[in-house]
């Protein structure tokens, strides 16, 4: 620490300034470059010497200037920055603040020392702090004794941190009310709204930045009072969800430089938004006819535009130089867009138009979209004036000259093609170029495009109808010569190619091993999707799906599947058998992905002595036409397989588990033989009925699981019997002989899933001496199969999570000693309306069921008083209201924490008496719209979560937010972010994904 306090006083005063209010940021935490700047900006500690010079572009400079010096570590996440502070800096910057600067964390309220000269105050609430009921309520005290150690009326910044913050809203409020100097207000994630919190607000006259970081509401007003802050610079709602109402006059605010929301939309509601001279961005401004609020001359006084500037419905314009975008030395990206949708098009007046929209010569990002006229401006075309621009998007227009692009052609109404291109000298920084919805255009190709593409990154072309070649389309010359050429493209990183169906075939795919992004869809006679790209965690991931119709062995010719050495999931759809040596290049591949194919992969005559493992650990094969013995062959090839997935291949008739030598025996080409050879002999036994089939269809059905199986999932097979007995006979010379026995020799199973399978079980009786499912089974799901659990489960000692859904007439009963004596600790129940009748259960922790009637009765809930800490009760359409004796015996669970009402269409009203559950500390209700009301006793004191998702009921909502402060974590519609308690869902329909977990 001596050290780095050393380098700090070394550092300019300007940049210890910048430094030390970081301090107010949590630990940890990733700065976006704008999102610092913003803040020096509402700090107004951003000077210069150089009037010429941006307030921006000075806190960039000393942002880099902090980089430089090791204050800052700047990091590059899915093509994005950020920055972080090193936990030991974080520290140093808290040291040298305290004088002004005070961050009160959640756990040390009561502890820390408040000096009076403190100026700026942040807050982070642990969200484990609000988890505990206790530690919640202590911290609450803690808040309130706040105000008397800090004087408020003196606070120049405030910033809340944590997700849950809002849950302090009472004690944060009061503390608040007298804070009148505010300058700088950050709220994050808050679940309120802002008067609720600032009960002064409209009193902030001082205001320079205020910022709402995420949170979800169904509709967020920002106070009308807002357009009174003279001083804001700085209105940040860009992470906020929902539908926003701005506020009237928003023109008043003659000092605001940046207004950063997620809808662009949002800009174009701004009347008089020329009066917000000092504004950097207007994303979206949209010409009205006749009203002077939105007429084009607006634009024309917003001098200090640097950022991105949308000008949209451009059809209305009348004098397009009034928008003076000439004098616009400091904008980034234009956009200039006609309603394609218009009744007119008036195609002298729109050449006007766009004539005289000619940008500044610094502009770098330039979009045309809809524009009626027959050409170019002159501007972008041989009198070109943006030399310098990086990225050009050209959409939806008619043109008959185009930028100097290049052997850009184009095609007339008779068919004959003609070149369209400006002449003079190309753009020689152009990094991005987009080309959309050209119906004319023909081909970009020869010399000249290539010298423009050799200097791209990225390239887009989409509904280019007569579009039949590009420099890397394969026309004339031989393979070699094309992927030499494609790879003269060293720069490009993106290429996406859509909705091109005359396209001439291009070069292999993709054209490098380094990282790059790859579309094509709808183009040729060959792909209908290739999707090439990099997942969330930087994984290499392949999409390939091929047209209908007949596809021949040059399909895999246009992969270059030599580049794709780090490739970890391919997905394949409608498409022809892989070769086994292509398949060979893959080698980091571990997921596979097979859907509406045949024999999938298969070697060529010259691989008949070679054989094949692959480390694929991961396999799902969908609507597949192959039969049993081909996927048999298939997975003899991946010898470290967990994870198999099966669905809807109705091919497969039999199940079995063969034997390691078995696999390995199938694995070496030579085994292929079998398929003409064998076919022979079988054919001879077809005399020798079995069961009503013959033994070749058995066999040719007959779907062989290799033996180290983890995880199996079977869904929508209709024919498949599960082998429980087996084959002795020499007619398939002992190919499967010994086969049967269910899935006992998978002795590595753990997750078994089996959905709408009806036949799946049809050869177990239970006379049978073997049971067909493995001992090391620990989740099991049997969805719709038309045998009863009543013996299947006996030997499941290990079983811990039990699914079953539909079973008509099942009693749990049956099952005596798997609920009573097993490892069960999970249960899903679902139409399966008699299997609590006269039920025993003990033991288990959590409970799904649509049976409400069946496990309300006070014998099943005496015997899960002291275990269940988990029920839901879901997708029930009949049960209006609980009896009195179901209330009674829902009191009876003693140890429940978690209640979950999902999908309970009749359900009027929540079980009276949730008070007494004094162990309940999470209740959910979701999709259960005629539920108006709480309970009148309300909820236990132990209650630390409440869930309300999709309510109808707004008196239902209002008694919720009554409810804040008073526990922990309330929640609904208006700001429950879905992602992340998709656990709802999963809840609900825990049966249909308890193997996928």
């Amino acid at each position: 620490m001596p050290a780095l306090k050393l380098s700090y006083d070394y550092l300019p005063f300007h940049l210890q300034q910048c430094f030390t209010y970081c301090a107010m940021f949590p630990e940890d935490h990733k700065f976006a470059s704008d999102e610092i700047i913003h803040l020096w900006i509402g700090l107004d500690i951003l000077h210069s010497q150089d009037p010429n010079k941006k307030i921006e572009d000075i806190g960039l400079s000393r942002l880099n200037d902090l980089v430089s010096y090791g204050f800052f570590e700047k990091h590059v996440e899915d093509g994005s920055s950020y920055y972080v502070m090193h936990d030991l800096l974080h520290e140093l910057a808290l040291k040298v603040s305290s004088y002004e600067c005070l961050t009160i964390c959640s756990s040390n309220v009561k502890s820390i020392q408040i000096p009076p000269s403190i100026r700026h105050l942040s807050i982070v609430v642990d969200d484990m702090d609000v988890n505990d009921r206790v530690t919640f309520e202590n911290i609450k005290k803690d808040f309130i004794t706040l105000s008397k150690r800090l004087d408020v009326g003196k606070l120049h910044s405030l910033m809340l941190f944590g997700q849950y913050h809002g849950s302090f809203i009472t004690p944060f409020s009061d503390l608040l009310r007298k804070a009148r100097a505010l300058r700088i207000v950050l709220l994050s994630m808050p679940s309120y709204a802002i008067v609720s919190m600032l009960h002064n607000f409209s009193k902030l006259v001082h205001l320079r930045y205020l910022r709402i970081n995420g949170g979800k509401f169904s509709e967020l007003s920002l106070p009308n009072i807002i357009s009174r802050f003279y001083h804001l610079r700085i209105l940040d709602v860009r992470q906020c969800k929902g539908h926003f109402g701005l506020p009237r006059d928003m023109n008043n605010l003659v000092k605001l430089r940046h207004f950063v929301v997620q809808d662009d939309k949002l800009y174009s509601d701004i009347a008089n938004v020329g009066k917000l001279k000092c504004l950097q961005d207007l994303r979206r401004f949209e010409v009205k006819r006749q009203v002077k609020a939105f007429a084009i001359s607006q634009i024309g006084q917003l001098d200090e535009l640097k950022g991105s500037l949308g000008i949209y419905d451009l059809e209305n314009a009348k004098a397009a130089e009034e928008a003076k975008l000439l004098n616009k030395s400091h904008l980034h990206k234009l956009i200039l867009d006609w309603n394609v949708n218009r009744s007119t098009k008036d195609y002298s007046q729109e050449e006007h138009i766009l004539e005289n929209h000619r940008p500044h010569s610094n502009l770098r990002e330039l979009h045309i979209q809809g524009h009626g006229g027959t050409t170019c401006p002159s501007w972008l075309g041989p009198n070109l004036s943006i030399k310098g621009l990086q990225s050009l998007c050209i959409n939806g227009v008619c043109w008959d000259k185009f930028p100097p692009l290049g052997g850009l052609w184009l095609v007339n109404k008779h068919g004959e093609k003609f070149l369209a291109c400006a002449s003079g000298r190309s753009f020689q920084y152009l990094k991005r170029l987009e080309l959309v919805a050209i119906p004319r255009l023909a081909k970009w190709a020869g010399n000249d495009a290539c010298c423009v593409l050799s200097l791209l990154e990225e390239f887009i072309v989409r509904e280019c109808p007569e579009l039949i070649e590009l420099p890397f389309s394969h026309s004339t010359c031989p393979w070699s010569r094309q992927e030499m050429n494609l790879s003269q493209f060293s720069r490009l990183q993106n290429l996406e190619i859509a909705k091109c169906p005359k396209l001439l075939p291009l070069s292999p795919l993709p054209w490098t091993s380094s990282p790059c992004h790859v579309l094509i869809k709808e183009v040729g006679s060959h792909f209908h999707l290739l999707d090439y790209q990099r997942n969330n965690q930087s994984e290499q991931g392949l999409q390939i799906e091929g047209k209908d119709g007949p596809l021949d062995s040059t399909f895999w010719k246009l992969l270059a599947l030599s580049n794709l050495t780090e490739l970890r999931e391919l997905k394949m759809k409608k498409c022809p058998p892989l070769p086994l040596k292509h398949l060979k290049l893959l080698s980091a591949l571990r997921r596979l992905s097979i859907t509406d194919s045949g024999i999938a992969l298969l070697p060529t005559d010259c691989e008949s002595t070679v054989t094949y493992h692959f480390l694929v650990e991961q396999l799902e094969i969908y609507e597949c036409s192959a039969s049993g013995i081909e996927m048999t062959q298939l997975l003899s090839y991946f010898p470290k397989l967990m994870n198999l997935r099966i669905e809807k291949c109705q091919k497969i008739t039999g199940l079995g588990v063969a034997g390691q030598e078995m696999m390995a025996t199938l694995a070496s080409p030579p085994s292929l033989s079998y398929n003409k050879s064998e076919d022979a002999q079988i054919g001879n036994d077809q005399q020798q009925p079995r069961g009503g089939n013959g033994i070749a269809s058995v066999v040719t059905g007959l779907l062989l699981l290799p033996h180290q199986l983890q995880n199996l999932d079977i869904r929508h097979c209709s024919k498949l019997i599960l082998q429980l007995d087996s084959f002795v006979g020499d007619t398939t010379r002992n190919l499967i002989r010994g086969v049967g026995g269910g899935l006992q020799y998978l002795r590595s199973l753990q997750s078994l899933c089996i959905k709408h399978c009806p036949n799946f079980l049809s050869s177990y009786s239970p006379s049978l001496s073997c049971f067909p499912f493995p001992s090391s089974l620990q989740d099991l799901a049997i969805i719709d199969c038309v045998r009863g659990m009543e013996t299947l489960v006996q030997n499941l000692s290990s079983l811990t999570r039990l699914s079953i859904w539909d079973f008509g007439d099942l009693r749990s009963g049956s099952m005596c000693s798997l609920l009573t004596q097993g490892h069960l600790r999970v249960l899903a129940v679902h139409k399966t309306p008699e299997f609590f009748v006269g039920s025993k259960p003990s033991g288990l922790q959590q409970l799904y069921t649509d049976d409400i009637v069946g496990v309300f009765v006070e014998p099943t809930c005496r015997l899960l008083s002291s275990s269940l800490t988990k029920l839901s009760l879901s997708m029930n359409h009949k049960v209006e209201r609980f009896t009195k004796e179901q209330n009674m015996a829902l009191q009876l669970l003693s140890s429940l924490e978690v209640l979950i009402f999902v999908q309970c269409s009749k359900l009027q009203s929540l079980p009276a008496g949730l008070h007494r559950l004094t162990s309940l500390k999470r209740l959910e209700i979701a999709y259960c719209p005629n539920i108006h009301s709480l309970p009148k006793g309300c909820f236990p004191s132990s209650l630390e979560v409440l869930h309300v998702y999709e309510s109808q009921s707004e008196e239902l909502k209002r008694q919720c937010r009554k409810l804040k402060g008073t526990i922990a974590i309330i929640e609904d519609e208006d700001y429950l972010e879905l992602v992340t308690n998709t656990h709802l869902f999963d809840l609900a329909q825990f049966t249909f994904c308890l193997a996928q977990h």
